[in-house]
């Protein structure tokens, strides 16, 4: 187990080391944070918000945009790291002995998605916070959430963006051409629109109400149909991820 865990924090390590070496990619990622705050707050302090009905849908639809921002970052990042590391066979050098397959794939999948999920949190965490602070400045009060919403945002998504991170690693094993995975390894991101179509459409039944009242009446099913999707790409990717078999390819 002692070991296990040290071979899956090695590739996190490793993975994360590799994209702050890409400066590019960093500019990216900051500009797209900035973009996203500065875009939030001046629309939130602009002329666009000059009554409560207009103020609660900017708030709310920047809320129900995170998840879809998620899945984005995982597309952005998760995809260059798995590429990078099947045509190269690096990944498996990482251990210092045999590890079964389904450590070999959630030792990948775990490292591809850490720092995507890592910048999603903040991201979630920093919206909130501004929401509150926004809603402080505009004497409209302090608002959390219900619970579904932080479901929605704290449980789905992530297992949203892990089941596209092992799906991604499927294809990538499966197929081999960088092409057909790119085009093709974003759509367990779909899952999540189920869920974001109900609170898009519930907030404009709610124009003049406040924002907490936000309700995701597809959660459970999005749960249900993530969760078994979710198993059912890493038991197709434990199978797959066989150590000998990619090593004499």
């Amino acid at each position: 187990m002692r070991k296990q865990f040290l071979s899956y924090e090695a590739l996190i390590q490793k993975d994360v080391r590799k994209v702050l070496r890409k400066k590019m990619l960093l500019v990216y990622l900051i500009s797209f944070f900035a973009a996203f705050f500065v875009t939030f707050n001046f629309l939130a302090f602009s002329s666009f918000a000059s009554n409560l009905e207009s103020l609660n849908l900017i708030l709310q639809y920047f809320g129900m945009f995170l998840p879809i921002a998620g899945i984005s970052i995982v597309l952005s990042l998760s995809f260059n790291l798995i590429i990078d590391e099947i045509q190269s066979k690096t990944l498996f050098y990482l251990f210092s002995g045999p590890l079964e397959n389904k450590h070999l794939f959630i030792g990948k999948t775990l490292s591809a998605a850490a720092l995507p999920l890592i910048l999603y949190l903040i991201l979630c965490v920093g919206y909130l916070i501004n929401f509150n602070i926004i809603s402080y400045i505009k004497n409209i009060g302090y608002y959390l959430f219900n619970l579904s919403y932080f479901t929605y945002l704290f449980i789905i998504t992530p297992l949203v963006m892990l089941t596209t991170t092992m799906f991604i690693i499927l294809l990538s094993l499966k197929v081999k051409d960088v092409r057909i995975v790119r085009k093709y390894g974003g759509l367990p991101g779909l899952l999540i629109f189920p869920a974001f179509l109900s609170s898009y459409i519930n907030s404009l039944y709610n124009q003049g109400a406040r924002v907490n009242i936000i309700k995701l009446k597809f959660l459970p099913i999005t749960f249900l149909i993530t969760l078994i999707t979710a198993l059912i790409i890493f038991y197709l990717g434990e199978k797959s991820f066989d150590y000998e078999k990619i090593i004499k390819e």
